[in-house]
């Protein structure tokens, strides 16, 4: 006789494979899912660290974005915290300043859209070369930074 742990055991296992075969494609269906599918996340430490991410395969259509808010110490001349995304200062008083802080190995550019409030912005499509691509933030002096901002890299399908 199966103990009741057995049985949930059984039970949770089957119910996750069949959630896994529901999920994949049927071959031959003519129905492929073009949605665009986020391959890897990470954090993108504001001190100016480097970040790797997944290997880029070749040929396959991708974008990165960029999302968050993180401090770059004080503006002196307000004294008001300076609070960056990835491609604008704000808070200082002075009003929004372009300032693209988040560099890549790949040269992209986040900041073609001009300021989001929602602090979200991506780069434009590229096509992988079966490279790791790599994220930092670029600042003069990283002494009082901190925070982070949140990196997805996404397969256009």
């Amino acid at each position: 006789m199966l103990k009741p742990i057995q049985i949930f055991t059984a039970v949770a296992t089957t119910a996750a494979s069949l959630a896994l075969f529901a999920a994949v494609p049927v071959p031959g269906s003519g129905k492929a899912d073009a949605s665009p599918l986020t391959m890897h996340t990470n954090s993108i430490p504001a001190n100016g660290g480097r970040i790797s991410t997944m290997w880029l395969e070749r040929g396959k259509r991708y974008k990165v974005r960029i999302s968050g808010q993180t401090h770059f110490g004080t503006w002196k001349p307000t004294r008001r915290a300076l609070k960056n995304d990835a491609c604008f200062e704000f808070n200082s008083g002075r009003g929004r300043v372009s300032l693209p802080v988040v560099k890549s190995s790949h040269g992209l550019n986040f900041c073609r859209s001009g300021y989001r409030s929602n602090h979200k912005y991506e780069s434009q499509i590229i096509y992988g070369d079966g490279r790791n691509l790599s994220l930092w933030v670029y600042d003069t002096d990283y002494r009082d930074n901190y925070g982070s901002y949140y990196a997805e890299v996404i397969l256009m399908r």
